[in-house]
């Protein structure tokens, strides 16, 4: 963790000069990989296995992130347009170097490490057939999560181009910079992740603790109503040739964050929980390619805006995410019966 932030704070600063891009490139990617698995793994640690707590501790995790994503385009993005983006970059190099701060003055409070101790025979006992066996549907889960998850994001790729050309961004004498909706998206998503705990909440009070899966379930439908507003907005501008009211985009974005907010947290969730302790961060570096799988999909459907209507090109989204969102509701109960005890109901 330490090794990572470290690094992430070096390739934030090597970011501010052009003779050291690809240094700073690589010290984040580096970075990024000893940071990103392991601070999940850490969080699942400070719950017991079967504590269905550890969702909503998943849910404040990622709520701090969202506020990042919200902050940074405004501060960073803003200083990189107004004074260079060797201040922009600067910037994000400060607020690294803050949140490593922060992260080892918390250190204390993290479930303890075990010692390093110099290897002489293998470590540890070999996997045992059950252990595969959820490992296997781990790893089933990943491209399912990639398709149910390409209408979300979608909006940090074609939707921002497809807002400037399709979605009246005037309010009063103010045109809203597309830039901005997509820190607009991010407050959405942390809006959706407290009302999702509270829901959640609320529920396993009255019907009892709900799952990960079944959360999972609840938001892939969910993200898959998203992309229906953009679709309609679409049909809307082209019908009446004028660019569709902005009101489309907070529609689409309470389905969309509310869709992700139960699909991809719940989801790291159950890898951090259910995965091996051996294979812990290993698993959960796993279930980031469905991230990496979706975006290279979504790099390829963005080549398609130009070439139909929008209209047709969030369906062929949508086309995507419900076959997939399918299979996920189908594959519940045989998960439930693979991970047995460590899985809620």
């Amino acid at each position: 963790m330490t090794i990572g932030a470290v690094l992430m704070v070096i390739g934030h600063f090597a970011m501010a000069f052009d003779v050291t891009f690809l240094v700073a490139m690589t010290c984040l990617l580096i970075g990024v990989g000893c940071f990103k698995g392991n601070l999940a793994g850490q969080v699942s640690a400070l719950y017991g296995r079967d504590d269905p707590r550890v969702v909503d501790a998943f849910q404040t995790y990622v709520f701090g992130i969202q506020v990042a994503v919200v902050v940074s385009p405004l501060v960073c993005g803003t200083l990189g347009e107004t004074l260079g983006w060797h201040w922009g970059f600067g910037a994000a190099g400060v607020g690294m170097l803050i949140g490593l701060i922060t992260y080892l003055s918390g250190r204390r409070w993290l479930a303890p490490e075990a010692p390093i101790r110099r290897r002489e025979k293998p470590a540890g006992p070999a996997l045992s057939a059950n252990a595969w066996r959820q490992i296997a549907m781990l790893v089933l889960f990943i491209p399912l999560l990639a398709l149910a998850s390409v209408g979300n994001n979608q909006i940090g790729n074609s939707y921002l181009i497809w807002a400037e050309t399709t979605l009246d961004r005037r309010i009063f004498n103010f045109t809203i910079p597309t830039t901005w909706l997509f820190s607009m998206e991010s407050g959405f998503t942390g809006a959706a992740i407290i009302a999702s705990v509270a829901f959640w909440r609320w529920w396993a009070k009255r019907r009892g603790e709900t799952d990960e899966l079944t959360k999972m379930a609840v938001g892939a439908v969910l993200g898959c109503i998203a992309p229906l507003f953009l679709a309609l907005a679409s049909q809307v501008a082209a019908a009446t040739g004028h660019k569709a009211a902005f009101i489309w985009a907070p529609a689409m974005a309470v389905f969309n964050e509310l869709g992700w907010a139960n699909l991809f947290i719940p989801a790291l969730s159950l890898f951090s929980r259910v995965s091996p302790r051996a294979l812990n961060a290993t698993m959960i570096g796993a279930f980031y390619l469905n991230v990496f799988l979706s975006n290279m999909l979504i790099g390829y459907l963005g080549g398609w805006l130009e070439k139909m209507s929008g209209a047709a090109f969030w369906m062929m989204h949508v086309g995507f995410m419900v076959p997939a969102t399918v299979l996920i509701i189908l594959l519940v109960p045989l998960a439930r019966r693979v991970f047995g005890e460590t899985t809620a109901k």
